[in-house]
């Protein structure tokens, strides 16, 4: 075999093979889409855990307008609401129904009423506002249920007590704590029905 031949044929086999340097290369580049990766599967989880959370609240505010229009059958003359278990005060202040056979406003994590309420076991909390839209003949009910943000459910079980006046302080516009809650809200009107005789 001639000089030249070999020299040839060593060339070929220097260029077959990888540097370390483009392996280092190759691996670096897999490395960066591996951990955005990661990162794109942490923010899915954390995506579908909102998204079931929003869909649990929305699940018990409409639990409690129905509850609320079934309470306004009650509601059978003008002006007249002793017979009914929640619209009693119309005066525009955010409501804690307090607990009525199984019927609560404090919620666990499947959006199951807590009745008795168990603070340990509270994820969710409601409240409604009563205000009149024509006096004694029909009401705008306002509906809302909040619960702690991911990073803040250290507050829960101090926040949360039963649901109560201090969870709603924790609500007010303005305040530190305000930040710490989802919160969402519907509306409906409630009228009077009048009793039909046959």
């Amino acid at each position: 075999m001639s000089r030249s031949s070999r020299s040839r044929s060593r060339q070929r086999c220097n260029r077959s093979g990888f540097t370390v340097i483009e392996v280092m290369m190759a691996l670096a580049v897999m490395v960066v889409g591996a951990t955005a990766l990661v990162g794109l599967q942490q923010l899915t989880t954390r995506a579908n855990t909102t998204s079931r959370e929003m869909s649990t609240a929305t699940q018990i505010m409409q639990t409690w307008l129905e509850r609320l229009k079934l309470d306004a059958l009650q509601w059978n003359a003008a002006n007249v609401l002793t017979n009914t278990d929640y619209l009693q005060t119309v005066d525009g202040t955010w409501i804690v129904p307090s607990v009525v056979g199984t019927q609560s406003p404090a919620f666990d994590h499947w959006g199951r009423d807590l009745a008795p309420i168990v603070d340990a076991n509270t994820r969710f909390c409601m409240s409604y506002r009563l205000t009149w839209v024509f006096s004694g003949e029909a009401m705008r009910a306002d509906v809302r249920v909040y619960w702690p943000r991911k990073a803040q459910g250290a507050h829960l079980a101090t926040d949360f007590a039963s649901c109560g006046p201090s969870a709603q302080a924790n609500l007010a516009p303005g305040t530190a704590t305000a930040a710490r809650y989802h919160v969402i809200y519907a509306s409906d009107v409630l009228r009077w029905t009048p009793l039909r005789t046959l």
